[in-house]
């Protein structure tokens, strides 16, 4: 008889099964007598839930994306800090021998390349080392100031020098990389004259007691038709001079339009002393002591990237646009902080001034005081379709009437509107008068009058009505002998006009008294109309051509605040900068 297969399981077994069948209920008890399935043990689950699963394909971790950057990250805070350690252990010695060899570009005798000319000039220096830089030369005994034509050729001269010096292959460049297209940083070619003074290159000076470290001299010259186009210029400058923490200085020496303090109070006067006349350098704009004029203002930096010079166009021959305009604001920062500084009539003027606004604001009976500011002669408007004639007086109206409504909605709903107009057309208002169809573009409630009453541009008529021209004849002469007809402003401001009051033939002859006082009265009556309008006036409208615009654009604050529009529409209506481009 055949033993029985022995299918029972050891004791071991059976316990491990006995506490297995415990502990997971789920999973049938092993019966003695049945064959146990391998498989199907081997490929379930573990009878324990508190062990972990098999590992398997699809249970695998995995490497995912954010592990990698956690790496990556890492990594580069690794590196930065071998850097800033690598930096830390040996940057002292490399700043050693930067300060050493910038020391020694410094303290290195310098020698002319050639001989110093005898008249004002940019001249080359080199030393044993083959550096070469480049300095200004003006000869001790030169005026003050030097005529705009020659601080324009010192300044083209000193661009080329610049650009040559650069190429050159032992050059030494001190400066650091991170300004090296910075127009505010140091020109590392340049030579300053009180260097170059102590160094024996240039003869040395007297010495002045309380020198001002640094300053900015604005020179008014023979040339400034445009009295707006001086003011932007002679407040930007001395915006840059605070921004900078230079001395200001004035000088009207030469001023087309007369002494300064014949329209403004005197500006502040620094408490050090003015730098001697040799040391005032037109470029570059990073100079100790720096002089600015027309003629040097395109290489007058802002802190941007300059851009190329625009020359004189025949819609702006009196207007000269610099390379660097900057950016809007800041420009408009730099030009509030002069007007508020410079702007302060003087006399008789500001006395009338305040009368004449608290007379406007009286008669607007609460409501809009809207100024219309309408330039006309040799400029023309930068819109094609007007660009040989000027802009209509119904679209400065218009534009009025429309900012008038929007303050007057603001005003507790006032309906008046008062508009002051100041021209250099001195017929534009008569005109306007005379003419219906003129007049009935002004809504009901709406007044037209002048900005002030005080001085204003004469027309021939006038002229011819108070002082009238006569041929003379001699006493039984059959000729008459010529003279000149009475010539008044009809058309508006033309340089030329202006430049012949008190006309020489000889040239850069000193203009006379009279006539620099019938210039003054011309000054004096545009000095009042800025006034009048830039102070009293809820807003103000405009051509932004006319320097006069841009001028009440600073004293408005801008395009921000909704108080200046602009209404030639060759530009953007809102648009403001205060070199018109």
């Amino acid at each position: 008889m055949r033993g029985r297969r022995n299918t029972a399981l050891s004791d071991s077994s059976s316990s491990a099964a006995s506490t297995s069948s415990n502990s997971s209920p789920t999973l049938p008890p092993i019966r003695a007598g049945l064959v146990l399935n391998e498989k199907e043990y081997l490929t379930s689950p573990p009878p324990t839930p508190s062990l972990p699963p098999p590992v398997t394909t699809a249970t695998r971790p995995r490497t995912t994306t954010s592990t990698k950057r956690d790496m990556a990250v890492k990594s580069l805070f690794v590196l930065f800090g071998l850097l800033a350690l690598w930096r830390f252990l040996f940057g002292a010695t490399f700043r050693s021998l930067h300060y050493a060899k910038s020391h020694h570009d410094m303290t290195a005798t310098f020698r002319p390349a050639g001989v110093v000319p005898s008249e004002p000039a940019a001249v080359v220096l080199t030393n044993p080392d083959g550096i070469s830089k480049w300095t200004i030369s003006i000869p001790h005994n030169s005026s003050f100031p030097l005529p705009d034509r020659v601080y324009a050729e010192m300044c083209s001269q000193s661009v080329q020098l610049r650009r040559e010096l650069k190429k050159h292959p032992h050059q030494s460049t001190s400066q650091s990389w991170w300004r090296k297209h910075s127009d505010d940083a140091p020109d590392p070619t340049y030579l300053d004259t009180f260097d170059a003074e102590k160094m024996g290159v240039l003869p040395p000076s007297e010495r002045v007691t309380n020198l001002c470290e640094k300053s900015l001299t604005y020179v008014l010259g023979p040339d400034d038709a445009s009295f707006g186009t001086s003011l932007l210029h002679l407040w930007l400058s001395y915006g840059l001079a605070k921004r900078d923490g230079r001395a200001f200085f004035l000088d009207d020496t030469n001023w087309a339009w007369g002494k300064f303090t014949a329209y403004f109070l005197p500006p502040t006067i620094p408490s050090c002393s003015r730098p001697p006349p040799h040391h005032i350098v037109p470029c570059p704009p990073t100079a100790r002591h720096i002089v600015v004029s027309t003629a040097t203002f395109p290489y007058l930096s802002l802190g941007a990237k300059p851009a190329a010079a625009a020359p004189p166009t025949s819609k702006h021959p009196h207007f000269v646009r610099p390379l660097s305009s900057g950016p809007a604001d800041s420009a408009l920062e730099l030009l509030r902080t002069g007007y508020s500084a410079l702007f302060h009539l003087a006399g008789e003027d500001a006395l009338y001034a305040s009368s004449r606004i608290a007379a406007l604001q009286s008669q607007s009976e609460g409501g809009a005081l809207i100024g219309l500011q309408v330039r006309r002669g040799d400029l023309h408007p930068l819109e094609a379709q007007y660009s040989h004639d000027y802009l209509p007086l119904s679209r400065y109206i218009a534009a009025a009437e429309d900012m008038c409504s929007r303050t007057n909605r603001n005003n507790n709903g006032k309906k008046t509107c008062t508009l002051a107009l100041a021209t250099d057309d001195p017929a534009l208002l008569t005109q306007a008068s005379s003419d219906e169809n003129q007049m009935s573009d002004l809504s009901p409630g709406t007044t037209l009058q002048r900005a002030q009453n005080r001085i204003h541009l004469a027309t021939k008529a006038a002229l011819d009505a108070s002082a009238p021209v006569h041929p003379l004849r001699s006493p039984g002469s059959a000729f008459a002998k010529h003279v000149p007809e009475n010539s008044g402003w009809e058309g508006g401001f033309y340089p030329r006009l202006f430049f012949s009051i008190g006309a020489s033939s000889v040239k850069d002859a000193v203009v006379p008294q009279p006539a620099m006082e019938l210039r003054q009265m011309v000054g004096r009556a545009y000095v009042l109309d800025l006034a009048v309008l830039g102070q009293a006036s809820d807003g103000v409208v405009c051509g932004v051509g006319s320097a006069t615009c841009r001028v009440l654009g600073v004293m408005m604050g801008g395009a921000e605040g909704g108080r200046w529009r602009n209404v030639d529409a060759g530009r953007a209506e809102g648009a403001w900068t205060w070199d018109g481009r």
